[in-house]
């Protein structure tokens, strides 16, 4: 069972990904933020190792290999649904043409706690499986739709084989600068920056 957070002030980076000489290289577009995500479920996913010696277990190991995001979003911007599932689109036109493997992108979000402070995370790697529509027609002639979005965050060997990189508000060495910089671009290191003016 995961963990259950309500949320606030997603954002959405495309990525992409490229290798030469087999040293990958990582880059992210500008953060989008996406309105209307309340709820975020994480579980880790990991991988558990046994050591047996003359039949009986003597050590059981277990790490975090990467996460698992539960999301539900009012409605995601129809250029990133396509883009996370893998469509495509001309001239007004969507298709389902192909293998449709979706594009690989970074999420943040902030998590409001009791006292007032916040948490603030990214996912730097992620892929989504096929997004699950649901439209709903409710009394008064109003349609709800909200899109369920399951999710896999990768940890980067890249970087230092992390999957994420989180600041809370609380902390004393969190300043305000590193709050405000914190979502203006992806964040994948120990240092928080902000994006560079173009």
């Amino acid at each position: 069972m995961g963990m259950v957070i309500n949320v606030q002030n997603t954002h959405i980076a495309k990525g992409t990904k490229t290798t030469t000489n087999g040293v990958s290289a990582y880059t992210w577009d500008t953060p989008q933020k996406v309105q209307g995500l309340e709820k975020v479920t994480i579980t880790p996913i990991t991988a558990t190792g046994e050591k047996y010696g003359d039949g009986i277990l003597r050590k059981k190991k277990s790490k975090r290999t990467g996460y698992t995001l539960g999301i539900d979003i009012n409605e995601i911007p129809a250029e990133l649904k396509r883009y996370i599932n893998g469509l495509t689109y001309t001239e007004g036109v969507e298709t389902d043409d192909g293998a449709c493997s979706g594009g690989a992108f970074a999420i943040g979000f902030e998590h409001v706690k009791e006292d007032d402070t916040t948490e603030k995370i990214w996912f730097i790697w992620c892929e989504a499986e096929p997004i699950e529509e649901e439209n709903e027609q409710s009394t008064g002639d109003i349609n709800i739709s909200s899109d369920t979005v399951n999710i896999t965050a990768y940890k980067l060997s890249e970087y230092d084989d992390r999957a994420y990189v989180k600041i809370w508000t609380g902390d004393e060495k969190v300043t305000d600068e590193m709050a405000t910089d914190f979502f203006t671009k992806v964040q994948t290191g120990t240092t928080i920056e902000a994006a560079t003016q173009p």
